[in-house]
């Protein structure tokens, strides 16, 4: 990334992190221009798909302030081993910065060369909750106790002023200039209706971490509850099931109903049969022989197997999810999560004899973006009514139709799950598959299987780098690298589906 010529931004991959809720990272080492220039187009495509457009040229600001003071940091430590000072003595200190400007100004890719070498680095981290956004630069250096002094000056001096033009034309006044970029920034963020607590600098364990966070923008916290309560009824006007898929799963939720009642009253419908046992066969491996009938699948997989190949033979039924283009893609994707979830809860979580876990897991992983696809989906009445509803909110229908459809596509989902009843490890699955930790206790297994298969679809179709797995995520499946990552990738590529299939660069 560090010879970028032409800036070009893949949007695809800022809009997959701001849904899935995992930060955007961007690393280097050296911070050419160029790479300046990709991190605020990066952060300017970021902010703009949380309608956040009103901070995007301060927050600029802030994160070349932040990304330049990493680099002089990563700078400084090369610079003082060269003089042979230790940085953390106060009179090597002094002496250091006294030539510090004047040497590294002239001498620069040589310094800059010293550190790539060293693997000091500079990250950004960009991330959005439920209700904050946070911008954040990492660098691979602590701060000394002069460095935190001169950072408190910084801050302290930044209350003298109201303004952002009263502290510029203040501080170029200054001989010392001291302080200009820190405390224009602080400015900048008071102007944008924060306080200097927006800004935070953590130094521990060999990393430096400095954030700015801002409040969700659109509509609070609170807010945005608010309006998907609202919106609730609306989901109404999407097609309910049809009768005899009602009628069914009422027959199979009924636990006095014998197995060969349920054969009979799905025999009946040839298209639902040749259905179900083609779903059926897509779950088997090769060493494992398909259901030839109705009867052997109820025998086999249970009464539920079939309600939850039942759903998702509804879920796709063209009077209420009608094909599109976008939606055939969600579906691929959604459909090799699925498969991925079933092969790591057999193959990872030594799950392969608990057919009812596998069969609520498959439902809910192939189910996991519902909310995306219903919002991807030609609908005119639910269009038309949401039009009215953000008109009355005096809110853009554009704005919200996209947060409902990424940023807030789990909580839709879950609306969307009560209102087809569906079981509630798949509504689980449906919530939580971005933050498993928020999952119910008895459900949260199945909810971390979902998201590391997503996480696993998305990094083999390039969407996702290694560094943007959770660190969690890869504790738990004992993962110390990305070769060991890798491994995992392609033992499950051998179960996938041919849907979309993608090339693992190894």
């Amino acid at each position: 990334m560090e010879k970028i010529r032409k800036i070009k931004i893949d949007t695809a991959k800022v809009r997959m992190a701001v849904d899935s809720k995992i930060p955007l990272i961007v690393t280097t080492y050296k911070l050419p221009h160029e790479m300046e220039e990709y991190m605020s187009a990066v952060l300017e495509a970021f902010l703009l798909m949380l309608d956040h457009r009103d901070c995007v040229d301060g927050l600029s600001y802030c994160l070349k302030e932040l990304v330049n003071n990493a680099k002089k940091a990563n700078t400084k430590r090369v610079y003082f081993e060269e003089k042979k000072l230790n940085i953390e003595d106060a009179a090597d200190y002094q002496q250091g910065m006294k030539d510090f400007k004047q040497d590294t100004i002239s001498g620069i890719q040589y310094y800059l060369e010293k550190q790539k070498e060293q693997g000091l680095y500079v990250k950004v981290y960009m991330r959005a909750f439920d209700d904050v956004v946070q911008i954040e630069v990492h660098n691979n250096v602590e701060l000394t106790v002069f460095e935190y002094k001169r950072i408190h000056d910084k801050l302290s001096r930044s209350l003298m002023y109201n303004s952002v033009e009263e502290g510029f034309d203040q501080l170029l006044d200054d001989t010392e200039g001291a302080g200009l970029g820190l405390v224009i920034m602080i400015l900048i963020l008071r102007r944008a209706g924060l306080s200097e607590e927006s800004y935070e600098v953590i130094s521990e364990n060999g990393i430096t971490i400095t954030r700015v966070t801002l409040p969700f923008s659109v509509l609070s916290k609170d807010d945005y509850k608010s309006v998907l309560r609202d919106f609730l009824p609306l989901i109404d006007l999407i097609p309910d099931f049809a009768d005899n898929i009602t009628f069914l799963n009422k027959l199979i939720v009924n636990p006095s109903t014998k197995l060969s009642e349920v054969s009979k009253a799905v025999s009946s419908d040839v298209a639902m049969v040749a259905n179900l046992l083609k779903q059926n066969c897509a779950l088997k491996t090769e060493e494992e022989a398909p259901c030839s009938n109705i009867l052997e699948l109820l025998k086999n997989g249970g009464k539920q197997q079939i309600r939850s190949q039942l759903f998702l033979q509804s879920v796709s039924a063209d009077n209420i999810l009608p094909e599109s283009e976008q939606n055939r893609k969600l579906w691929a994707h959604s459909a090799r999560v699925a498969f991925y979830a079933v092969n790591i809860a057999t193959n990872i979580c030594g799950k392969k004899a608990d057919e009812d876990f596998l069969d609520k897991l498959y439902l809910g992983a192939i189910l996991h973006d519902i909310a995306k696809i219903i919002f991807d989906t030609p609908h005119p009445s639910l269009f038309s009514k949401l039009d009215e509803f953000c008109s009355q909110k005096k809110l853009n229908t554009k704005t919200v139709c996209k947060l409902f459809a990424g940023f807030w596509h789990t909580e839709v989902g879950a609306f969307i799950a009560e209102k087809w009843n569906f079981p509630p490890e798949v509504k689980a699955i449906i919530s939580f598959h971005h933050e498993p930790e928020k999952a119910p206790e008895a459900y949260c297994e199945m909810v971390q299987i979902v998201q590391f298969a997503d996480f696993i679809v998305h990094y083999i179709e390039h969407d996702l780098f290694y560094e943007q797995f959770p660190q969690e995520v890869l504790d738990r499946y004992n993962i110390t690298d990305e070769i060991e990552l890798v491994e995992i990738c392609n033992t499950l590529e051998g179960y996938a589906p041919e849907v979309g299939r993608a090339a693992i660069a190894v």
